[in-house]
């Protein structure tokens, strides 16, 4: 049998019940038909041919679709349960899962599509499932977006996503519903672990292509490109681990912006020690990491209008952190080193110190400062500035301190 659309913009149109095994059976040929749209209340399996700009699979099961660089593939799937769907090449991708249990989900495998990418598994039927992995290779932007719709009471547990760039993949997105106990009125939630990898994480010559990472939570959330500028970073997440960015022998990065919106984390975020500076922007929703850890950072920004609580820091032993920028305000759990610099800004800090020997700004604000110590380091002090200033201290250090003048001498501004 031979199809033949000629001239224009054709679209064939095949339903059936039962499974789409091929559009191009032995002995019959598709040629001039620039979308073609394949319904079936079972599995689609689908190759385009040449001029084919356009492939529509929809379907109660897997997908298995393949294209051209020039193809647009959209893929839908109201019931994959726990079969595998997959698609190859293309150009634009969109695929979607309404229902799914165990069954995994793999975008470019084997051929990697030419242009973005965006995968949407909403697993609204199952309860205490856990449900396979998502994973998407090459495109120019990846976007993967995770919901379920278990039962209150119940726990189901996401997959491992990983997201693995192209020649010119640039960003990359993960979303995920945030991490939740069960109970009678709380559907619980395990996240899965995410893994962002770069093309040419490996490479020591080749420059990385992914800049921009957002991530809403996950469990253990890994990203390693030798490109990277930005982490857009929200919800729950147990760490953050960017410790590894890229293999470049002279690193093509020494600064990164982690913007977060109401992010927690129980564990650490880790940046690679490549990176000098760190700037944090805690915008709309307060949000607090666990540890910071980067051992080779000497700069620490922290911006934006929302609270910053840093409970633990690894940073390098001369840092030194600003919250100039910051009208949310910041807290540092853990005592910053002896030689570690602090200067505040017009929000409400909240620093721990030990034997400073830096001259320490609280800036505006009603700040807090907890001194662990009865006397200051050599050239040590602390300036509260404006606002109704605290400070801190045990009293057995605070009647050492209060025995002469000098401590008095080295802090100002506490009300």
């Amino acid at each position: 049998d031979k199809i033949d659309g000629g001239d224009g913009s054709d679209v064939l149109n095949i339903t059936t019940t039962a499974d789409i095994a091929s559009i191009s059976p032995a002995g019959a040929t598709i040629s001039n038909v620039e979308t073609i749209n394949l319904t079936s209340n079972g599995s689609v399996t689908a190759t385009s041919g040449a001029g084919v700009t356009n492939l529509v699979g929809a379907g109660a099961d897997e997908f298995v679709l393949a294209g051209a660089a020039t193809t647009d593939i959209t893929a839908v799937s109201s019931g994959l349960g726990s079969d595998n769907a997959t698609i190859n090449g293309g150009k634009n991708i969109s695929a979607t899962v309404a229902v799914g249990t165990s069954g995994t989900v793999d975008i470019g495998a084997t051929t990697a599509p030419a242009g973005t990418v965006s995968y949407t598994g909403a697993y609204t039927q199952a309860n205490g499932n856990t449900h396979g992995a998502v994973t998407v290779t090459g495109g120019t932007t990846q976007t993967v977006t995770l919901s379920t719709g278990n039962a209150v009471n119940t726990t189901n547990t996401f997959g491992a996503v990983t997201a693995t760039g192209g020649a010119s993949t640039t960003t990359v997105s993960v979303t995920q519903d945030a991490a939740a106990t069960a109970a009678a009125a709380v559907k619980g939630v395990v996240n899965g672990a995410v893994s962002v990898l770069d093309a040419n994480r490996a490479s020591t010559t080749k420059a990385g292509s992914i800049t921009d990472v957002t991530v809403s939570s996950g469990a253990a959330v890994t990203i390693n490109s030798g490109a990277l500028e930005n982490i857009f970073a929200s919800g729950k997440m147990t760490t953050l681990n960017a410790g590894t960015l890229g293999a470049l022998t002279t690193a093509a990065i020494n600064d990164i912006h982690l913007h977060t919106n109401g992010l927690t984390t129980t564990g650490a975020v880790t940046f690679d020690t490549d990176v000098k500076t760190i700037t944090i922007n805690s915008h709309t929703a307060a949000s607090t990491i666990a540890s910071l850890v980067d051992a080779s950072a000497t700069t620490l920004n922290v911006i934006g209008d929302a609270k910053l609580t840093v409970s633990a820091h690894t940073l390098a032993a001369t840092a030194s952190i600003s919250t100039a920028d910051s009208t949310g305000g910041a807290t540092f759990t853990g005592a910053l080193g002896n030689t570690v610099s602090f200067a505040g800004g017009a929000g409400a800090d909240t620093v721990s110190l030990g034997a400073t020997t830096k001259a320490i700004t609280t800036g505006a604000g009603a700040d807090q400062v907890t001194v662990g110590v009865s006397a200051l380091g050599y050239l040590g002090s602390i300036d509260a500035g404006d606002g109704i200033d605290t400070l801190v201290m045990s009293a057995a250090n605070a009647a050492t301190a209060s025995a002469t003048a000098t401590f008095g001498g080295t802090i100002s501004g506490f009300e």
